[in-house]
């Protein structure tokens, strides 16, 4: 079982001391599918919803969470991203499917956090 590394031995939080990490460049990459009726696709196509253009909203929510994960994720360590991206493709309408793709780069992070500000960026996505 892997041991648990935001916690000591007696089991009170800490956060883990990354400072003898190695500077390198860091990329993660996260995929998800958003199912929906075809007239709610046809909407956000057409940019019809009453709120906006639901892909520039979703893509600054995203950029957004990305930016903020230390704030969102506790004991998460500040990251300091060089370009987060968030970018959509619309499938066959038969599916009603709709693909989002998210990335991240960022130098000095050490690559446990990466799952997480994904995970956040994702979140941030969801309908």
């Amino acid at each position: 079982m892997m041991e648990l590394t935001h916690f000591d031995e007696a089991g009170a939080s800490r956060m883990v001391d990354v400072s003898s990490k190695e500077v390198t460049l860091r990329q993660a990459r996260a995929v998800g599918f958003v199912r929906m009726q075809p007239a709610t696709l046809e909407l956000i196509r057409n940019k019809q919803v009453a709120k906006g253009d639901v892909f520039e909203v979703a893509r600054l929510a995203g950029i957004m969470a990305a930016k903020r994960t230390a704030e969102l994720i506790p004991l998460c360590h500040s990251l300091g991203l060089d370009s987060a991206e968030v970018a959509f493709e619309l499938a066959d309408e038969r599916d009603c499917y709709e693909g989002i793709w998210a990335c991240a780069s960022l130098l000095h992070l050490p690559l446990a956090e990466i799952p997480a500000a994904l995970d956040q960026l994702w979140k941030a996505l969801k309908p």
